[in-house]
């Protein structure tokens, strides 16, 4: 079984995440980041968890994204600066 949504939001959360195939990254503070997807949005957004490690191996909540039906990125905790300029380009 798959997951829906728009292929604008998935176009969306590609460029975000660049050429990898992961759903983790290292935020600006050094620690290590990773998302879950949530559960299917009726409008085609994507939405989902993002977590952050410590360096100590615990995991903490660090808040939630959604990327909107268009693509365009609401929320993102924990972007680097890769990932924030890829997010005003999508804006532009």
């Amino acid at each position: 079984m798959g997951y829906s949504c728009r292929k604008d939001a998935m176009d969306g959360l590609e460029t975000i995440m660049g050429e990898t195939l992961s759903n983790s990254w290292i935020a600006d503070n050094g620690k290590s980041c990773f998302y879950e997807i949530g559960r299917e949005n009726s409008d085609g957004a994507i939405t989902g968890t993002v977590w952050e490690t410590d360096f100590n191996n615990t995991c903490r909540r660090a808040g939630t994204l959604r990327i909107e039906p268009n693509g365009s990125i609401s929320r993102w905790p924990k972007a680097n600066k890769i990932m924030r300029d890829r997010i005003k380009s999508i804006g532009e």
